[in-house]
């Protein structure tokens, strides 16, 4: 777990794990309150305290953890995610829908999410060559058209490569990238793009 290196806090996390999938909200809210109290900047404790109050119909205090939870100390991709899903599902008249989400971002498609998208950045650059599956950037473009520093980008890019999402080009005096995932891979990408699309 990228979240968490004391075994005890990993017991803890999972014994909340096991209280949500029994529905027994309340008591994990407890678990997740006393990760937070010794550890506040453990996102994940805060992304699980969202998810019980969530299911408990408090959505200001999910809102709440979730922006917690994208502050911590390893920012979650998934409270983003929770988080628009929320909100967006909230303008329309209310937040019922969103377990359906939660539950389409686990399992396989939330093994993609914590294996490759390890910050925002990364998520907008995976985004980019989805939507632009023939294009070749370069880390320079790519810093401008996302707004990033081009060392940040470049770091996020080699460690892309090395999961084997992107392919490095160096055909030209400037290195150059294109989305290359193997079709398995692509085919989990595509899922996630999907529950995106549908919440």
């Amino acid at each position: 777990n990228p979240h968490s290196t004391d075994p005890l806090l990993e017991e803890l996390l999972q014994q909340i794990h096991e209280l949500m999938d029994v529905q027994n909200f309340e008591i994990a809210l407890l678990g997740c309150k006393e990760v937070v109290e010794n550890k506040p900047n453990c996102g994940l404790a805060h992304l699980l305290m969202g998810d019980c109050y969530l299911a408990m119909g408090c959505c200001d205090d999910a809102r709440y953890s979730y922006r917690l939870a994208l502050r911590a100390d390893s920012p979650l991709f998934q409270a983003a995610a929770r988080l628009q899903s929320l909100e967006e599902k909230e303008k329309k008249g209310g937040p019922g829908e969103y377990k359906i989400f939660a539950e389409k971002i686990e399992g396989e498609i939330m093994d993609f999410l914590e294996k490759y998208v390890g910050s925002p950045t990364h998520w907008d650059i995976i985004v980019f060559f989805y939507r632009n599956p023939a294009l070749m950037a370069s880390a320079r473009r790519l810093a401008a058209f996302l707004g990033k520093s081009e060392q940040k980008i470049k770091s996020v890019l080699a460690k892309l490569c090395e999961l084997d999402l992107l392919m490095e080009n160096n055909i030209f005096p400037i290195p150059l990238y294109t989305f290359d995932p193997k079709q398995e891979l692509k085919e989990k990408l595509d899922m996630v793009m999907q529950a995106r699309e549908d919440f």
